[in-house]
């Protein structure tokens, strides 16, 4: 059987831990399982989209149909434009640029159908237990990883920009003293470094199967 694209191993390993089946509706995710699960897939392929940057070409070939990789390096650049272009200032962190537009997506999209009166990501603990069904999500995982690839390669300053973001400590000590149930001190996230590390042994069980000819030049 042909191996899948990376994109789609992905999906699977952030899919797998939240996935849920029913005796009577088939596989689901609780919508606040999916949120996280698909900002984790989003930030693994910015840092991976981030240090293979310099080797696109090869890196590609992993996801991309041959002889589209030109193709399909220019194009994916194109949804983060415009995720981009909805912001009046840039965002410090994945939570702002990706995860709380996805979320008011999701609920917007529930409210439409009229499943629900809520239409912003702060009331996602409101709906943190909506079932949605696992196959109407899995295009959209893929699509999250890919997504997030690009990000890393066309836009690596801020990339690294949001992956290296810290509060401000005296407007985190501020906030905390007003009454929000917050930790007494930010959480320090961790470094480019360690997150290139972790993508990489998250992916190298897969393109030694898939791509073993690849695994020098992905450094793996």
């Amino acid at each position: 059987m042909q191996t899948p694209p990376l994109i789609t191993y992905l999906a699977h390993l952030v899919r797998a831990p939240v996935l849920h089946k029913g005796l009577f509706n088939g596989e689901y995710i609780f919508l606040g399982d999916y949120m996280h699960a698909s900002l984790n897939l989003y930030e693994i392929g910015s840092i991976l989209g981030y240090t293979y940057r310099d080797r696109l070409m090869s890196f590609v070939t992993l996801f991309c149909e041959v002889g589209q990789e030109t193709d399909l390096i220019e194009h994916l650049p194109k949804s983060v434009s415009t995720k981009l272009a909805a912001f009046d200032q840039e965002p410090r962190d994945f939570m702002e640029f990706y995860f709380k537009p996805e979320a008011t997506r999701l609920i917007r999209g529930l409210r439409d159908a009229g499943l629900t009166s809520c239409s912003d990501w702060g009331d996602l603990p409101k709906l943190a237990k909506h079932k949605l069904k696992a196959s109407d999500m899995w295009s959209t995982l893929q699509f999250t990883a890919a997504e997030g690839i690009a990000l890393g390669y066309s836009q690596p300053d801020l990339a690294k920009r949001l992956f290296t973001y810290e509060a401000d400590p005296q407007a985190w000590q501020e906030a905390r003293s007003h009454g929000l149930d917050i930790p007494a001190s930010p959480q320090k996230g961790k470094s480019i470094q360690q997150r290139q590390t972790e993508a990489k042994a998250l992916i190298r069980p897969y393109v030694a199967k898939a791509r073993p000819d690849l695994l020098n030049t992905l450094e793996l």
